[in-house]
């Protein structure tokens, strides 16, 4: 868990601190609002204009003395250069706005902008071009309908898009730094992850408790890959047959059996050795690897030994080890959707040596995370992010619950 600072933004065990984007209608009053400043400001500069002109071209139509005129036009020139420097002030104003805490009509609507993959401000430059991206857009009519268009519920319009920016709520996003910040500060406990807790239906993301669990074989391939059969147990380990007949007593005069020799660091009490052995020590039981546990919203459980590709049909093409290199060689886990949320390859998830993680694989309705004490992330596509156990993964209307087994 790394410490919240000002440059790289919040960020507990990869999950950077998100809320819940802001409202549409939000969005339309502040930018109405601030249109309607700059309105105020360049309608100086338009005033200044007819001052400048109409005065002249009434003098030289009338036939009349222009001097009266002129002083007018002087009068109309100032206005029309001050209005323009103002109007350009004032664009740079709002682009360093913007950047920042917010424009006048975001702060008074409660909104702000922040960059999505860090969850810090935008900072100036990025402001400048998103405006610009937006101009070009509204020049065309679409671009003030842009964010109607994203199907990940991010509310991102083209412009926010280009620049990695995302609208969201700014108390709920100051909510989101404080508790980030708690957690942050707070003591390390030198045990390992918290177990996963039993989950019910009465709570958010409850699911059914999981049937017994067995590694996939490689190369399985379908949602119940991992999946012990309903009632059935673990399997057990093989019962070991009677001695071989060469390894079983001579017949003959049995031979004077030693006095049992001490107790050593690994023989067994009340077992006598065989003659002619020497007791050993026993073997310290072998660690299982750890394996990553998806429980799905169905009650289908799913155990990864290392990394595997999900989505209605995927396929673990050389696309997906482009990404990253941890899906090379990854199986491929149809999950059923009848409701069609998730992409034919949404994502992929595994374990290794560094711990759980997820991708979103460009997916069309996007990944989001969810985790206990800190506000939902949507999953940048391509970049791979840490999950613990408990964390809740949704997309669209499906989720899963993942979870650490072995080890």
């Amino acid at each position: 868990m790394s410490a919240v600072n000002a440059t790289q933004g919040p960020q507990i065990a990869g999950v950077s601190t998100m809320e819940p984007p802001a409202s549409i209608g939000r969005r339309v009053g502040a930018y109405v609002i601030d249109a309607v400043i700059a309105g105020l400001i360049g309608s100086v500069a338009a005033v200044g204009a007819v001052l400048l002109w109409l005065p002249l071209l009434a003098a030289l139509g009338a036939g009349t003395s222009t001097k009266a005129a002129v002083q007018v036009s002087m009068l109309g020139l100032i206005l029309a250069l001050g209005g323009t420097v103002l109007s350009l002030a004032w664009t740079i104003i709002w682009a360093l706005m913007q950047g920042g805490r917010g424009s006048v009509g975001m702060r008074l609507l409660k909104i702000r902008l922040i960059r999505r993959d860090l969850g810090t401000n935008i900072g100036f430059w990025r402001a400048l071009g998103r405006m610009i991206v937006f101009g070009i857009l509204a020049s065309f009519i679409v671009g003030y309908f842009t964010p109607l268009f994203d199907r990940s519920g991010r509310r991102q319009g083209w412009h926010d898009m280009m620049v990695g920016a995302i609208m969201v709520d700014a108390p709920a996003f100051a909510e989101g730094l404080a508790r980030a910040a708690a957690l942050a500060a707070a003591p390390q406990t030198p045990e390992g992850p918290a177990p996963i807790e039993e989950l019910n239906r009465d709570r958010a993301f409850g699911l059914p408790v999981a049937r017994p669990t067995v590694p996939p074989l490689p190369g399985a391939r379908g949602a119940g890959a991992g999946v012990a059969p309903a009632g059935s147990a673990l399997p057990t380990a093989a019962v070991i047959a009677d001695l071989p007949a060469h390894l079983a007593p001579r017949s003959g005069a049995p031979a004077p059996v030693p006095a049992p020799a001490p107790a050593g660091p690994g023989s067994v009490p009340g077992v006598t050795p065989m003659p002619g052995t020497i007791p050993a020590s026993a073997p310290a039981p072998l660690a299982a690897a750890p394996q990553l546990e998806l429980r799905w919203d169905d009650g289908t459980v799913v155990v990864v030994p290392q990394a595997a590709i999900f989505g209605r049909d995927p396929v673990a093409s050389a696309e997906a080890a482009r990404v990253t290199p941890k899906l090379t060689g990854a199986l491929s886990l149809p999950v059923a959707d009848e409701s069609r949320s998730l992409s034919k390859t949404h994502f992929g998830a595994g374990i290794d040596r560094g711990g759980a993680w997820i991708v979103d694989l460009h997916s069309t309705n996007g990944t989001v995370l969810h985790r206990q004490g800190i506000p939902p992330r949507p999953l940048v596509p391509g970049e791979l992010t840490g999950v613990l156990p408990g964390d809740v993964a949704v997309f669209g209307s499906r989720q899963v619950t993942f979870g650490v087994v072995g080890g």
